[in-house]
């Protein structure tokens, strides 16, 4: 939606954007670019950083299930004005480290782009790199490690079966795989997905897409463990069936796959979506009220994960992270 951003700053001549990246549509949006817009192209990493860390603001449209680059701007302590749906409403706290619009239209950008301009008190770059933090690696490693413990504590014997179609955070997988290689060596993993990846000799590679009924001949006991991190790409412009799809459609076949297995354990990676977009503090006793397809499947495939343990709830353990 880069498009999108540009003709609605080209109508705002008194403000000025900056355009870097490359791709297909480079050409056309230099066509419609106004005399106050900068399209760089593609352009090295210190560049970009240089010009994120410098920018009053740094302006989203996409709608995405996760999305890094918002995480990135705000790792520079720069401001958000991003679209509200998916996964900007878990990275961007709006009146916080940044603000929302609700339609993907040129009024709607030039309106929060005129909001933020009005803003009576400026948001604070420590508070926003203090929020991009939360999202760290090394917090993710950490909160991983201690979860990965305490499970093996309580299941006493650990072996992994990650399912998973396509994930906007496919590298930190490799670092979970990795850290399970390393505490315990010889867990097998297997790694069903539609990217062949086998993490250098650590994982066991299938080829596998969670939206079709899952038939894999391993060997697999009560006792393992299956990772549900299905999840549409990180690359903007999904319609609103490729959510429902995805964690609908993938939580329904992991879930028929466990029962016929006889698999007990299952970890589901949600989301804060369900909730819908609100600043309140929201809580597991909140009333869910999803408000974008993203929210929708995620809460939907919650519950399909609980049905399925609720049906023999003394034996079958659900831990789903947000």
């Amino acid at each position: 939606k880069i498009d999108l951003i540009v003709e609605a700053f080209s109508r705002m001549p008194n403000k000025k954007l900056v355009v870097i990246g490359g791709g297909p549509n480079l050409e056309k949006i230099r066509k419609i670019a106004g005399h106050n817009v900068t399209v760089m192209g593609y352009q090295s990493f210190a560049v970009l950083k240089e010009k994120m860390q410098k920018a009053k603001a740094f302006v989203f449209a996409a709608d995405e299930d996760f999305g890094m680059i918002p995480i990135e701007a705000q790792s520079c302590g720069t401001p958000v004005i991003a679209y509200g749906r998916g996964g900007s409403l878990e990275t961007v706290k709006e009146g916080v480290t940044g603000l929302f619009f609700y339609e993907q239209t040129v009024e709607s950008v030039i309106d929060a782009v005129e909001r933020f301009e009005k803003l009576e008190t400026p948001f604070d770059p420590k508070i926003i790199r203090n929020h991009a933090e939360t999202f760290s690696e090394e917090r993710f490693k950490k909160e991983i490690k201690e979860f990965v413990e305490l499970k093996y504590n309580e299941f006493n014997h650990l072996k992994i079966l990650k399912i998973v179609k396509l994930l906007s955070i496919r590298r930190l997988i490799s670092d979970l795989i990795t850290l399970i290689d390393n505490i315990y060596p010889g867990t097998k993993i297997y790694n069903l997905d539609i990217v062949k990846n086998n993490h250098e000799g650590k994982s066991t590679y299938i080829n596998c897409d969670v939206r079709s009924e899952i038939n894999i001949d391993i060997p697999v006991t009560s006792e393992d463990v299956i990772f549900n991190f299905a999840a549409v790409h990180r690359t903007p412009g999904h319609p609103d069936q490729a959510y429902f799809e995805t964690n609908i459609r993938g939580a329904e076949n992991v879930c028929a796959f466990a029962e016929k297995l006889g698999i007990k354990k299952i970890v589901f990676t949600s989301s804060i979506a369900p909730y819908g977009a609100a600043e309140d503090l929201k809580t597991e006793e909140t009333l869910p009220t999803p408000n974008t397809p993203y929210g929708i499947s995620k809460l939907v495939a919650e519950k399909i994960h609980t049905i399925w343990q609720a049906k023999k709830s003394n034996e079958r353990q659900l831990t789903i992270v947000r």
